[in-house]
């Protein structure tokens, strides 16, 4: 028998990371939480959506769903991969880069269940601020038209809203666009140097 999804979505002041984070109950209970202690689940803004990476495509494909405080790099992460199986979407291959014995058990959903929580999940808004409202319709709109940055020569980086400034809405773009600075760097390199204080003349 399938299993049955449910998401939720926790507030800074009920997480234990001071976050937003996107909780997946499975049959009613949290999978993650009592495997991974070293930091939140992703943010709704990065699993959900018409474009959520949590949907089944053509091959299958692996998804962050939790990231140690530091980073991934430092303290791992929970990844899951999620592909479609007939009418039933697996997640399967749970892994943490920094945890060798971390395994959680393929989970198997109706694809119809599946799909249509993420949907509901998605559309369900209630629980957001009002800068948070603006910045993600700023930033659905913004790519939708990138040209209304490109004719500045501009990308956007992000937009954002602190629980902390309800009212305010953060926005970060770069000049120029972020593909030319990144094919810059991949052409140019991106050189790092690490240099003692005594070699600038300081003690």
């Amino acid at each position: 028998m399938p299993s049955h999804l449910n998401v939720s979505v926790v507030l800074p002041e009920d997480s234990t990371w001071n976050e937003v984070e996107t909780k997946f109950l499975i049959d009613g209970r949290d999978v993650i939480d009592p495997e991974f202690d070293t930091g939140p689940c992703l943010d709704p803004d990065m699993l959900l959506g018409s474009d959520s990476p949590l949907l089944p495509a053509k091959q299958p494909r692996e998804v962050m769903l939790a990231e140690a405080e530091c980073a991934w790099g430092c303290c791992g992460a929970v990844y899951v991969r999620v592909r479609r199986d007939g009418d039933q979407v697996v997640r399967d291959r749970w892994h943490n880069p920094d945890d060798d014995d971390f395994s959680l058990a393929e989970v198997r959903f109706d694809s119809e269940q599946y799909e249509a929580e993420l949907a509901r999940a998605h559309a369900e808004r209630s629980w957001e601020w009002p800068g948070r409202t603006v910045a993600r319709l700023l930033r659905t709109r913004l790519r939708a038209e990138p040209t209304a940055l490109g004719q500045w020569n501009s990308s956007l980086g992000r937009t954002g809203s602190s629980i902390r400034t309800p009212n305010r809405v953060e926005m970060m773009f770069t000049s120029p666009s972020r593909d030319v600075v990144r094919d810059h760097l991949r052409t140019h390199g991106d050189f790092p140097r690490n240099t003692p204080s005594s070699a600038c003349g300081f003690p």
